[in-house]
């Protein structure tokens, strides 16, 4: 098995740390009660943080906790990158409480 290493030159387009996938872990029951997916949805949109097929997906899921999973799920199997603009989406759509708590931790 080939060791990965980390190199500058890859920027923020990597996989989130261990750390970061333990912050959403830990604080997932709290973020599928607290996240108003609505608008952070076209946001995320927009941001080509999602595309299409997703969108479609999530509008079409039958209430918040449903499309909160998958943003969560979409949050963890993302590039940091994409972690980053997710974190400015919900900045933007007025939860910077919760962009907060995946960018510091938090306690559920």
């Amino acid at each position: 098995m080939r060791n990965i290493v980390y190199r500058e030159e890859f920027g923020d387009d990597w996989p989130l740390s261990n750390n970061e996938k333990r912050v959403l872990d830990f604080n997932q029951g709290k973020l599928l009660d607290i996240i108003v997916p609505t608008e952070l949805i076209a946001y995320l949109y927009s941001r080509m943080v999602i595309n299409s097929r997703q969108r479609t997906i999530l509008k079409s899921m039958a209430n918040d906790i449903l499309q909160n999973q998958m943003l969560i799920d979409i949050c963890r199997t993302t590039s940091r990158k994409n972690f980053l603009k997710i974190i400015e989406c919900l900045k933007i759509s007025g939860q910077e409480h919760i962009g907060n708590i995946l960018r510091n931790g938090g306690g559920a």
